[in-house]
């Protein structure tokens, strides 16, 4: 075990910080506790190095894992340049939003699906 510890150490210090997204099932002590752990760092050294994002109590439950699949699956079904474009235009999202039923959004992925595969296939000159 001791070869996993100074492994996350050796991670850890190749990084300025350690963001946290904060859920109800841990404390930020709890947490502040398990980097002192790992790494054998001071307390004042792993609360400047910790940074915690609380999250929305609507997501919070949600996976990273399932998070992490998901975006794997639109990855595979649109472009990167594109997904970019939308997530950095809160008026477009917030548009998007407005238009679709989830149930909608998830129909309407399987659906394009062939659609945005030959899109990504021969992606046209931006």
């Amino acid at each position: 075990m001791c070869y996993y510890k100074e492994k996350a150490t050796g991670l850890l210090e190749a990084v300025d910080h350690l963001l946290v997204f904060e859920r109800q099932v841990h404390s930020r002590s709890e947490m502040l506790a398990l980097v002192e752990e790992i790494t054998g760092w001071p307390r004042q050294k792993v609360e400047s190095f910790v940074i915690f994002k609380p999250l929305n109590p609507k997501v919070e439950m949600i996976s990273s894992s399932s998070i992490r699949r998901y975006l794997v699956t639109l990855l595979e079904m649109v472009p990167l340049e594109i997904l970019q474009s939308v997530v950095q235009d809160c008026d477009l999202v917030a548009f998007y939003r407005s238009l679709y039923a989830v149930e909608d959004v998830q129909k309407a992925i399987v659906s394009t699906r062939p659609i945005l595969e030959a899109i990504k296939e021969n992606p046209p000159p931006l």
